[in-house]
């Protein structure tokens, strides 16, 4: 969209292929206040609103689990072979 269409943009509506276009008026912050003013939320906003917060509040750190020590996944047999196959001392 070009800089000078200010408030203009497309919407694709469900079940038509084609994109319409749209225009928006400018509404300012100081208009914006007063409407927040004028029309306050409704009482159970605050549940909803707790929810978004949820929704979009960061993951939280989680520490990685120790492990115990573990043996070779192969065998001692397989290991001795793959060793000596890539230059190292056989077993």
């Amino acid at each position: 969209m070009p800089r000078w269409a200010k408030g203009v943009g497309y919407v694709i509506l469900d079940g038509t292929p084609d994109p319409m276009r749209v225009r928006f008026s400018y509404v300012s912050v100081d208009d914006i206040r007063d409407m927040a003013r004028q029309y306050p939320a409704p009482a159970d906003a605050a549940d909803i609103l707790a929810q978004v917060a949820r929704e979009t509040a960061a993951e939280p750190v989680r520490l990685p689990l120790p492990r115990k020590p573990s043996g070779p996944l192969l065998p001692e047999s397989l290991r001795n072979l793959l060793d000596r196959d890539n230059g190292g001392d056989a077993r």
